[in-house]
């Protein structure tokens, strides 16, 4: 079994040499509940992914800055010529109601998709998912 750093660098290596690496980690241990099983040790580095990619979307620099700090999804940015926006759709809005900012980096998105597959939920005929 791969350790969280080690499915870090597979998985994205520019953040691999993030010198607040270890103490991120440790609070996402803290944020990941061990329903995961086998699992628990990628969802803690996709946490950490997320984080990181949100940092990076917001304008900040490995171990220099964190970003500006902004909430929410892109919906629209220009600089110049280039424009960029991201639209998530009525599910993505369902999504984000009940799990925030994941479904704003693929990471995230992928963490969903992993806590889908590892935790039981209540179900009805009254939950729409």
């Amino acid at each position: 079994m791969l350790s969280i750093i080690e499915i870090i660098e597979v998985r994205s290596p520019q953040f691999s040499t993030c010198t607040r690496l270890s103490n991120l980690i440790e609070v996402a241990q803290l944020l990941t509940g061990t329903n995961f099983g086998d699992n628990y040790n990628l969802a803690v580095a996709l946490r950490v992914l997320h984080w990181l990619t949100k940092e990076t979307m917001q304008g900040g620099t490995l171990d220099v800055d964190s970003g500006f700090g902004n909430s929410g999804s892109i919906s629209e940015k220009h600089e110049g010529q280039l424009g960029i926006s991201f639209s998530g759709g009525a599910s993505n809005e369902k999504l984000h109601f009940k799990y925030g900012d994941l479904v704003t980096t693929s990471y995230g998105l992928e963490l969903i998709n992993l806590m889908k597959s590892c935790c039981i939920t209540i179900r009805n005929r009254m939950v729409d998912e």
